[in-house]
């Protein structure tokens, strides 16, 4: 009865009724005796058999069940509430595919967006980027995942500009940067991929930087020997990217010059291309060079033919033995004023070859006679024609081989007080040039000019 009182709360004993009541005398090593015939099905019809209850322990079956349902409704309230987290862990939302981008661009601050597995490496990351939007969540990736991130994107702070994105396990690493060791030493860090359960590259790529013109105009400076040099402006705010070409005009003194400032001008670059589009002179053309006023051309041309068969010579080259013969052709516009040509040889000597002694008429009206349009003065004869009329007349020799300039000066009025010499040094010649400017800064109207070179054949 007692069991079948187990199996319904609401039985109630009756004390009258010696078999639903009994009397159990108390023992101390009870045991509970099963009969073979417990073990088939109950009826409440059926009046059971005796049995031997102990005092206290016949309730631990039942009190094992309680407390076994009293944990496990306990438990779950934890792992509901969290009081369990450091056990198991915490409940995040999953995230699938689970993402993060890491981003810096090459002007404003590090930024990143997207997901993080614990609070631990949530907050390692915010500490690493200057704008952060990270959401903590579960998703299939490798237990390591949050320490692997803040392991890449620690030893980037060399780049100018990089950027982490990240699916689940698999992730890409970009970046740039204008220092040649530190792409060399990034991309050496992970040669072997990113680090712990990130699977994925880096490509870490370099860049040349700005090149500013200030700099290259420093160092071109120390090379004008000759007058200034221009330096033509890049394409980046005036500097050069990594693609311009560095370009530079003007006159120097010799080709050592050219090709030093050719080399310093290369290692500055840094790969870049380098034009020199300079005119290789000598010291002595450079002293007169130096003493030039700033005038305008003329539109005053200079040619050459080859003495004896009066063969042009667009090139202005000659060879040792032959005649160069020199014109000078005027404007038809240029009906006035007054001309002075002059030859600056490589040797360091001026020849004047209008006016001279034996020519000293040089005014434009008494060249021209009369005659309109284009007019081609000869300056300089050929070997016949001078021995005839005593013009300069020049041969080439193998004493003064090299470049020379023939100068073409118009001017308002005669250029000096009397005649000069037909011959004299480029540096007296450069003195009288300084006192005529002196006195009169707008005496010369134009300057024309051109090179004149000699060679062996």
């Amino acid at each position: 009865v007692f069991l079948d009182s187990l199996d319904d709360p609401e039985a109630e004993l009756e004390p009258d009724d010696p078999l639903k009541a009994p009397t159990l005398a108390p023992v101390e090593d009870a045991t509970i005796i099963v009969p073979a015939a417990a073990a088939a099905p109950k009826s409440r019809s059926t009046t059971p058999p005796p049995v031997k209850r102990e005092k206290s322990g016949s309730k631990l079956p039942v009190l094992a069940g309680v407390t076994a349902l009293a944990l496990a409704a306990v438990g779950t309230g934890a792992f509901f509430v969290g009081a369990l987290d450091p056990f198991l862990g915490p409940n995040y939302p999953l995230a699938e595919p689970f993402t993060l981008i890491v981003e810096k661009p090459e002007s404003g601050p590090t930024h990143a967006i997207g997901n993080m597995p614990s609070e631990n490496s949530r907050d390692a990351l915010a500490a690493l980027v200057g704008q952060a939007d990270l959401t903590l969540a579960s998703g299939s990736i490798a237990e390591s995942w949050g320490q692997d991130v803040v392991a890449t994107i620690t030893p980037l702070a060399g780049l100018q500009e990089w950027r982490l994105a990240v699916s689940n396990n698999q992730a890409r690493l970009t970046g740039l940067t204008n220092d040649a060791l530190v792409a060399t030493k990034i991309n050496a860090l992970f040669k072997e991929g990113l680090p712990g359960g990130l699977n994925g590259t880096a490509e870490i790529t370099y860049r040349l930087p700005v090149l500013e013109i200030a700099e290259v105009r420093g160092l071109v400076g120390g090379f004008e020997d000759c007058g200034p040099l221009q330096v033509a402006p890049g394409t980046v705010g005036g500097g050069f990217g990594p693609d311009d070409k560095i370009e530079v005009t003007g006159l120097l003194a010799g080709a050592d010059t050219r090709v030093r400032l050719f080399d310093e001008l290369s290692a500055l670059g840094d790969g870049r291309q380098v034009e020199l589009k300079t005119e290789v002179l000598n010291p002595s053309l450079c002293i007169v060079e130096g003493a030039l006023p700033k005038a305008p051309s003329g539109g005053l041309k200079v040619e050459y033919r080859l003495g004896g068969d009066d063969t042009p010579n667009p090139s202005g080259r000659f060879f040792v033995g032959e005649n160069p013969v020199i014109d000078v052709v005027l404007p038809a516009s240029l009906t006035s004023g007054y001309l002075t040509v002059s030859i600056l040889d490589v040797s360091g000597n001026v020849f004047h070859l209008l006016p001279n002694i034996s020519r000293q008429e040089n005014s434009v009206s008494a060249l021209r006679d009369g005659k309109t349009g284009p007019l081609s003065v000869r300056v300089a004869y050929d070997l016949i024609s001078s021995a005839l009329n005593g013009g300069l007349a020049f041969n080439v020799d193998d004493s003064t081989l090299g470049k020379s300039r023939i100068l073409v000066l118009h001017s308002s009025e005669p250029l000096f007080d009397g005649l000069r010499p037909t011959s004299e040094s480029a540096v007296g010649f450069a003195e009288a040039l300084k006192e005529s400017s002196a006195k009169d800064s707008g005496l010369i109207q134009s300057l024309d000019s051109r090179l004149l070179e000699t060679a062996k054949p």
